[in-house]
């Protein structure tokens, strides 16, 4: 198990944050405990905050809780437990997008805090079944949607390069259309190919031609 740890608990809950301190303050492996109300209340110059563990009460507000862990990862902090999440995806999913490492939900034990803690410091993510599987499934519809609509993932310049690339243009000439370097050309190309796991020329005009580019030129095999 972990060393000892610090803990903030972040609830808008007085009940909440008074009862947690309470049991977190005598169990052994916690250092220190302190209780906030809103994430306005933590000094903006902690320096504490990266060493720390943050708990934060979801079960009254998940989209304040999405927005405080938003916060408190961009102020340093990189171990985020979220308690009293429910098993929905509205809830979940915000919270795990803006940072959080780990899950308890509302019917969790007492007893499955203080390891769900030593896991988040040993840099271990933890939640329950059904929280896996609604990440499972988020990214299998991430993953069917990229299949779908592969051009999605180019920037708006990317895009316009790979359709010119499906038109037939060389890079001198895409070069030319867009007013910018072969050079510049090249570096979406590289990009590109990256993106969408193309490894010909002919692979980027393909994909552009089908989602998205208006008419196939003949096209040369070099990136």
């Amino acid at each position: 198990m972990a060393g000892p740890i610090r803990v903030t608990i972040l609830s808008e809950s007085r009940l909440m944050r008074e009862a947690m301190v309470s049991r977190l303050a005598g169990e052994a492996g916690v250092e220190s405990v302190r209780a906030l109300a809103r994430f306005e209340e933590l000094p903006s110059a902690d320096a504490a905050i990266a060493h720390e563990v943050f708990l934060i009460d979801a079960a009254r507000d998940s989209f304040s809780a999405a927005t405080a862990i938003s916060r408190i990862r961009r102020a340093g902090a990189t171990r985020v437990v979220v308690m009293g999440a429910a098993k929905d995806e509205a809830e979940i999913l915000p919270c795990i997008e803006a940072g959080a490492v780990a899950f308890l939900d509302r019917d969790a034990p007492f007893d499955s805090l203080l390891p769900t803690l030593h896991m988040s410091v040993a840099g271990q993510a933890s939640c329950s079944l059904p929280v896996l599987q609604q990440v499972l499934e988020r990214l299998r519809q991430i993953a069917q949607s990229e299949r779908e609509q592969p051009m999605g993932r180019l920037t708006p310049r990317e895009t316009e390069t790979a359709e010119l690339v499906a038109q037939g243009l060389l890079n001198k000439q895409i070069a030319k259309r867009l007013g910018v370097k072969a050079s510049t050309v090249k570096t979406h190309l590289r990009r590109m190919s990256k993106k969408l796991h193309a490894r010909r020329r002919r692979d980027v005009a393909r994909l552009a031609f089908t989602f998205g580019a208006r008419e196939e030129g003949n096209v040369s095999h070099a990136l």
